[in-house]
């Protein structure tokens, strides 16, 4: 794939150089820096697969092994320090990779062990594109006012395009996903995070969750009633127990 960087140093600069990229390039995703409290600056990267035949050579199999580690490696001077990093590496000009490092950045990593026994959270979300500026503002802040390390921040744009499935997660707005380390206050500001998204009329992504509500979920996905009049009732997950109120 035919990749290039971009920096954006605001906000604003991500939607604008985002709607830039997107005319030109079949995939843009931004990695974003929340080290520095009022700041979101980061990373575009734009994608697109070549089409004169040439094939990139598949990243050789490199499964960093150790032990488990005691503590997380992430806190918020190693996170500045990791952002700092990523950033200079990523100053590269236009280059070409192989699909599996576009796509799978972190496959190269025992991601999960590098926070240690506590480990982590995942949210993903979704927010209208009419509330998505202040909401993702309003996500960033709650993550500052805690003082938690954020490792990874991503966003991406999702198109209008509608999705047919009745549990699908996209919608036309902005999409932010978080990994936030397991410590002392991570719980509570995600759950904020979570009634911020619903009470703006977006989605938390159902596969990355494990904190939402029964009443969150069935707001945000009203057609769960239909799905489950379909459901073997041989069949129930964890998950669906949780958000339906246990219904067997």
């Amino acid at each position: 794939m035919e990749t290039r960087a971009t920096r954006f140093a605001t906000l604003e600069e991500f939607y604008d150089h985002t709607r830039t990229l997107e005319a030109t390039a079949e995939y843009v995703v931004a990695w974003c820096d929340l080290s520095r409290p009022g700041r979101i600056s980061g990373i575009l990267s734009a994608a697109s697969f070549c089409n004169d035949g040439q094939c990139s050579v598949p990243p050789t199999a490199n499964e960093r092994r150790f032990p488990p580690l005691p503590v997380s490696v992430f806190s918020r001077p190693t996170v500045r320090i990791a952002n700092m990093l990523y950033r200079w590496l990523s100053s590269r000009g236009p280059s070409r990779e192989h699909y599996t490092t576009v796509f799978f950045p972190l496959d190269r990593l025992p991601w999960n062990r590098l926070f240690g026994p506590r480990g982590f959270y995942q949210l993903q979300a979704v927010l209208p594109k009419e509330r998505a500026r202040e909401g993702v503002t309003a996500i960033c802040e709650r993550l500052w006012h805690a003082k938690l390390p954020v490792p990874l921040c991503v966003l991406k744009q999702f198109s209008p395009i509608e999705s047919p499935g009745l549990l699908s997660f996209p919608m036309a707005g902005t999409s932010i996903a978080l990994d936030v380390p397991n410590t002392n206050g991570a719980r509570d500001t995600l759950r904020a995070i979570i009634a911020d998204v619903v009470a703006a009329g977006g989605r938390i992504y159902p596969a990355k969750d494990v904190l939402m509500t029964p009443a969150e979920f069935q707001r945000m996905y009203p057609q769960w009633e239909v799905l489950e009049r379909w459901r073997d009732r041989r069949c129930c997950s964890q998950f669906w127990e949780r958000v339906t109120c246990g219904i067997q």
